[in-house]
């Protein structure tokens, strides 16, 4: 009787094992979608940073470059709040709340605190 408990608690042990490894692959796979295409948007960004600059840009392009701008800071700030089984994959030590918000300055905040980079 003792023998099949210890095998039945090491059977339950071995299917949350596998259940584990499953949600685990699942988060990962998922984190590496979202940061093929964090990477997409940031070159995006960098690709009409340095086309705006030149002097071939007028008014009306640098305006419509500015809105795709905005679009990509929105598309990037939710890309950053994604979840995976109810839990924020880039929360950190708070997967149950949105890790990335902007204040009404419009700063950006990670998990409440601001994460302007000061260069003194």
């Amino acid at each position: 009787v003792l023998g099949s408990m210890n095998a039945r608690v090491k059977l339950a042990r071995l299917d949350q094992y596998k259940e584990n490894v499953g949600s685990a692959q699942d988060i990962l796979k998922q984190t590496e979608t979202v940061l093929k295409e964090l990477n997409k948007m940031l070159q995006t960004a960098y690709e009409r940073t340095v086309q705006t600059r030149t002097d071939t840009y007028e008014e009306a392009d640098r305006k419509a470059a500015a809105a795709e701008m905005a679009q990509l800071k929105d598309h990037i700030l939710n890309l950053g709040n994604t979840k995976v089984a109810n839990q924020y994959i880039f929360g950190g030590y708070n997967s149950t709340k949105a890790p990335f918000t902007v204040d009404a300055s419009g700063n950006l905040l990670y998990n409440g605190l601001d994460v302007k980079v000061n260069n003194a």
